[in-house]
């Protein structure tokens, strides 16, 4: 049976989940290009973020980190 390959979004929540960060350079590298309209729409899905340029070495680089994850759904079994 073949797995479907994650969406860019599903990455991104991933990523989000088990480092609380993401950034441009490491977007970069997995070849997601719209971080930016990304995070926008988690955004829109109730995830709130801190965004903030790097320092030293990394100063070109954006982070955004998780300040709120939206509560996982639940489902009522009947």
């Amino acid at each position: 049976m073949e797995t479907a390959e994650k969406t860019q979004k599903e990455k991104v929540i991933d990523k989000l989940r088990e480092d609380g960060s993401v950034n441009n350079f490491w977007a970069i590298g997995h070849y997601i290009l719209r971080l930016g309209a990304i995070i926008c729409s988690l955004k829109k899905d109730g995830w709130k973020f801190h965004g903030e340029f790097g320092i030293g070495k990394d100063r070109k680089n954006y982070f955004y980190k998780v300040i709120k994850s939206p509560e996982p759904k639940q489902i009522k079994l009947l």
